[in-house]
């Protein structure tokens, strides 16, 4: 598995030469692209993907690029989204019965069914224990501190449901 692709990917020759030529840093460039393809592919994902992009764009708000600013309201309403959605997947979870205790077991109950081995898998996922809400809540207190005033500009400019979902989402007063 290659774990360093951007690494890779940017030292593709044809594509530095492209973005040298117009005058665009790299790495940024890429990781920019990134985000603008998280945010368009966010509605089609599945629930898992949804966190893990929201996650991915929690991190980014932790960047020094002027550019975060810029789409700060569209990460923070994708993270409000994803948040608000799980604790419904969640309540929806519980009110159906749907937990491992419920699991059945084969044989002489000593061995766990195999539906229970892979909800025992799927709940081990790091993805599942990371907490989205608190990941928000410390990086936009991040970029409120890296980018100051143009942070705050940009949040007295969300849309006032908007700003009552984020504060909703994240638990604040």
């Amino acid at each position: 598995m290659n774990t360093n692709y951007l690494a890779q990917l940017t030292a593709e020759p044809s594509l530095s030469l492209l973005l040298q030529q117009a005058d665009i840093p790299i790495e940024e460039n890429i990781l920019l692209c990134l985000v603008d393809i998280w945010l368009d592919k966010i509605d089609n994902a599945s629930s898992d993907q949804k966190k893990t992009f929201g996650l991915a764009l929690s991190i980014i708000l932790t960047l020094r690029l002027p550019q975060v600013v810029d789409k700060l309201d569209q990460i923070l309403s994708v993270c409000t989204s994803v948040i608000l959605g799980a604790n419904d997947d969640l309540t929806e979870e519980e009110s159906s019965g749907d937990n491992m205790s419920s699991s059945k077991f084969h044989g002489e109950g000593v061995i766990p069914s195999r539906e229970y081995r892979k909800r025992q898998i799927k709940f081990s996922d790091p993805i599942k224990r990371w907490s989205l809400e608190n990941s928000v809540r410390e990086n936009l207190q991040t970029c409120a501190t890296l980018h100051g005033e143009s942070f705050n500009s940009a949040i007295s400019r969300m849309h006032p449901a908007a700003f009552a979902q984020l504060k909703q989402a994240l638990k604040m007063p």
